[in-house]
Parts: structure tokens; C-alpha cells; sequence
């Protein structure tokens, strides 16, 4: 799936991603790259609203376990996270999830194998150069012919 479907499917399934802006720059395999832009995330303090960094965290690992499926081959919930903030964010908020070869590999193994698999990602937040957060999750992925969390 291209940066473009992968938006045009986040805009129609999740519509706080088309009203917050989000932008798919990059979609691959081994990374995923979103883009808020500053105006419709900014807080009273004129920096992104923390909300905004934790959407942008929790769709960037969510779409990159997503492209690590198949895309229609399983559903997909988020089963625990955490942000930390480590700088405010004065600009448009660009969020990286890069996933190894190895646990790629150890994910795929293992959702074939018993029909579920557990991922567990990082992804960097970045605002004008400058990371400002780092999100982390666990992330649960079941066949898509199981019961939805079966």
C-alpha cells in the first residue's frame, strides 16, 4: 500500500486522523512516517497539544503493524502505551516507527502461527528537527479470519 492509500484508508477508518491533518510521507515495511501539521494540533501555549502527540504515536505504531499484515490479513487494537514528552513542539509534528528485519520476521512467524501476535514498537516525535517525545505501545494483531479478539 502506498503512502497515499494507507492515508486515504486512516482518513476514511479513523476520522480524527482527516481532522487533525495527518499525512503519510512514508509507508513501508521497515518504516512508517507521519505528519501533523502545527495549526490544527496547537494548544493555548501556542505548542502541539499533547493529545495530538499521542495520536500521532498511537497511529504511526498502529499503521505500522498494519502494513506488517497484509493489510486486510488481521484486526488490530492497541493493548498498553506510553509517551514520554521531552521538549515542547513549537512546529508541525512528524512521527517515525521503524521496525528490524528480525522482528518483522518474529511477528509474522508468530501471527501465521497461532492466528495472534504481539508487537511491541517505539516511535520518535519530532517537531523543526528536535525530538520531543518518544511513544511506545504493545500492540496486538489477530488473523483476520478469528473472531475479532479471539
Amino acid at each position: 500500500m502506498t503512502a497515499t492509500e494507507l492515508q486515504t484508508f486512516l482518513h476514511h477508518h479513523i476520522p480524527a486522523t482527516a481532522a487533525l491533518g495527518v499525512a503519510v510521507l512514508e509507508s513501508r515495511p521497515e518504516k512508517l512516517v507521519l505528519q501533523l501539521p502545527f495549526a490544527a494540533n496547537r494548544n493555548h501555549h501556542n505548542t502541539v497539544f499533547g493529545g495530538s502527540m499521542v495520536l500521532a504515536g498511537t497511529v504511526c505504531g498502529w499503521a505500522a503493524v498494519f502494513a506488517q499484515t497484509g493489510f486486510d490479513n488481521a484486526n488490530i487494537v492497541i493493548q498498553e502505551s506510553h509517551i514520554r514528552y521531552l521538549k515542547p513542539a513549537k512546529g508541525a509534528l512528524t512521527a517515525v516507527c521503524r521496525i528490524d528485519e528480525t522482528t518483522r520476521s518474529t511477528f509474522g512467524q508468530a501471527l501465521q502461527r497461532s492466528k495472534r501476535a504481539r508487537l511491541a514498537l517505539e516511535c520518535g516525535l519530532w517537531s523543526e528537527g528536535v525530538q520531543v517525545a518518544v511513544f511506545g505501545a504493545k500492540y496486538v494483531a489477530f488473523a483476520a479470519d478469528q473472531p475479532f479478539g479471539g
